[in-house]
């Protein structure tokens, strides 16, 4: 067994390949972790770095070019924070049947490369910082080709499962990542098996009794040699123990101890006594050398040794109940991957645990289960960005009683059918630090992810905040050329290290003062400088779909260095009394006349083979947007003609410059 970073080998794994799709299975999934440190992976010239913030700014820039990607996790193990990005989440809350509750507990990576060859890895570890950083895991890394590497059962019951969780909620149609995904383990072509079998356990089908009882008859009926187990949670009960012994005898099975701290145990001392009596031998890793402090391993590992085979699983099923059973008596959905080689290839992995100062734990844990687990109700929320509206469709029948909570304990009370919510802009402020949706209903508190439309036009947080001087220096270095974008992302970059301390927290930055004519003359020239830049087509052909996403980009964005970042930044320098009314009104007509006249939009990009259809929602609401600011300022105008006049002429001619410095 060879000890990687699983981060690393992945990125060996791809290649420099570009990543067409990601379909995602987890227990636990934390956003944060997923986007700052697996995502970036499939954007590798983009500079992202450990520095959140400058993650944050980076993805509002190429958030465009991120692939289809899917992510499916238990409801009840997610973490609190929502995606910011554009990718989808689906939570999956398996009712409860007969009092048991079952989770969604598979930890699986689909990674389709634009070659149609994909990498699966499949383990222990979830979505999580834990799962890929700080604990043990194990993982299988297998990279998939049509006709060169595609194990005919591996395939076909990883296939089945694939579509076993499609179903599992209530859903039409697979995404965008799982179509690609879906057709790559369909049309791909299996190949001949090598001299290590591979195959995949798919708990809809059988139970983990049933397929270990399938690999004990390839031993042709004898007990296994030797059985090792390595579990971070056990069993409370007796049962599958005494299932296990009926295929190895009493002294040849070898359970790892459940550190979960230095010399403490997560099993209880009476469990501990009583499966040592059963027959059970407690035992730890051979290893060469001792770690420093402690890591808690979370792998999940069975192996069994016979007379001709050795079988390895791997994946999520713990040494419990609810992991053996199988989704048809009520278990957890799980997956592993089963590996069949020599026997001759045996080696042991564990040996004699004699622990004289261990100590155990009170409460014995289980990884899946929980008390305060309640059925979720059936309910789905649409976040649109574009027309500041939370949708909901309640899909209950029975009595209802509850709120939307978007602050504390106020919100909205919550009806059957499809609902509504037009969002103030307290709420958008809340919503656009997390999204995530909270609700009371019948008594009990329920969080879920919405589904967002125009993510990118949602507002910036209120720690990201850029002076004009610095907006406009971005300004000055746009370019649809690959070099000019890294020279961007270098000015962002520095502007993040001036702006955070060594520990990446925002300095305080106190407001800068009021602006003189020669800054309202720097404004108006980087204006008239980005639209030259953004409407001038190019002359190659291959560089259109580059421009398209430029236009895109400023335009309907919302991010420190585009038009919508101009303009809340204008906000709050208007209501801070550092731009004067006259100016403010002045610079959201030009924004509006410029930037947003549709004719001129739609003749744009027709020249470089494009239309106005996909950005008709985002441009709708800006220009409502725009309108709503431009009437803002104008109940605030006092004389507005006089400063028509007097100003109007001065414009003109710096408008008509077009290069002023």
């Amino acid at each position: 067994m060879k000890q990687l970073v699983i981060i690393e080998k992945l990125k060996e794994q791809i290649n420099g390949k570009k990543v067409i799709a990601g379909v995602f299975y987890t227990f636990n999934f934390e956003v944060t972790f997923f986007e700052n440190y697996l995502l970036p992976m499939f954007l590798p010239n983009v500079p992202f770095s450990d520095n959140e913030i400058q993650n944050k700014i980076l993805w509002r820039q190429y958030a465009g070019k991120l692939p289809p990607v899917t992510v499916y996790c238990d409801f009840h193990a997610k973490g609190p924070d929502a995606p910011s990005l554009d990718y989808k989440v689906i939570t999956i809350d398996i009712k409860t049947n007969k009092g048991k509750k079952p989770c969604f507990h598979p930890k699986i990576s689909f990674i389709l490369l634009e070659d149609w060859s994909m990498i699966v890895l499949i383990g222990s570890c979830n979505l999580t910082k834990g799962g890929w950083c700080t604990n043990k895991e194990v993982v299988s890394i297998i990279k998939l080709e049509n006709r060169i590497n595609l194990p005919h059962d591996y395939k076909f019951n990883l296939k089945k499962f694939f579509e076993a969780v499609f179903d599992l909620p209530d859903q039409e149609e697979y995404s965008k990542a799982e179509k690609k995904v879906h057709e790559f383990l369909k049309s791909s072509l299996y190949t001949d098996e090598k001299e290590t079998q591979i195959d995949f356990y798919n708990p809809f089908a059988i139970h983990f009794t049933k397929k270990m009882n399938q690999l004990w008859s390839l031993n042709e009926g004898e007990p296994f040699e030797h059985v090792e187990i390595i579990s971070p949670y056990i069993t409370q009960g007796e049962s599958i123990i005494r299932e296990t012994f009926k295929y190895v005898e009493k002294g040849n099975l070898l359970l790892t101890t459940p550190y979960c701290e230095i010399n403490t145990a997560d099993i209880s001392e009476n469990n501990y006594k009583k499966f040592e009596e059963i027959g059970i031998t407690w035992a730890k890793f051979i290893e060469p050398g001792k770690e420093k402090g402690f890591r808690f391993n979370h792998s999940k590992i069975y192996r069994f040794k016979g007379n001709k085979y050795m079988h390895t699983i791997l994946g999520s099923v713990n040494f419990t109940e609810a992991a053996w059973n199988g989704v048809k008596n009520k278990g957890n959905v799980e997956s592993a991957v089963i590996y069949t080689e020599s026997a001759e290839n045996w080696k042991p992995w564990l040996t004699l645990d004699s622990n004289p100062d261990i100590e155990f734990s009170d409460n014995q844990g289980d990884e899946t289960a929980s008390d305060s687990r309640k059925d979720a109700p059936n309910i789905s929320f649409i976040l649109d960005w574009y027309n500041n509206t939370l949708s909901y469709h309640l899909k209950e029948t029975g009595e209802v009683s509850g709120k939307v909570l978007l602050d504390g304990d106020t919100g909205t009370i919550l009806q059957k059918g499809k609902v509504t919510i037009n969002l103030t802009s307290e709420w958008l402020e809340i919503l656009s630090l997390n999204s995530t949706i909270r609700i009371r209903y019948n008594g009990e508190i329920f969080y879920f992810y919405p589904e967002q439309i125009g993510i990118e036009s949602r507002p910036l947080s209120i720690q990201l905040k850029i002076t004009d001087q610095e907006l406009l220096n971005l300004w000055k270095n746009i370019s649809i050329k690959d070099e000019k974008k890294s020279q961007i992302s270098d000015l962002i970059e520095a502007y993040i290290r001036e702006k955070t301390d060594k520990e990446g927290d925002l300095i305080e930055v106190e407001s800068n003062t009021k602006r003189t004519l020669n800054l309202m003359a720097s404004h108006i020239s980087a204006l008239i400088n980005l639209e030259e830049i953004i409407f001038n087509p190019p002359s190659l052909v291959r560089d259109y779909d580059a421009a398209k996403e430029l236009f895109n980009y400023y335009l309907y964005t919302h991010n420190v260095d585009t038009l919508k970042g101009y303009r809340e930044m204008l906000l709050a320098m208007y209501k801070d009394g550092d731009l004067l009314p006259g100016f403010y009104w002045l610079l959201l007509e030009i924004i509006k006349k410029d930037f947003y006249n549709i004719k001129d939009n739609n003749a744009f990009l027709k020249s470089i083979r494009g239309d106005m259809s996909g950005p008709k929602s985002a441009h709708n609401s800006t220009i409502k947007n725009i309108e709503d600011e431009i009437e803002i300022v104008k109940t605030d105008l006092k004389g507005l003609k006089n400063f028509d006049n007097k100003i109007i002429k001065w414009i003109t001619t710096e408008l008509t410059k077009k290069n002023v410095s």
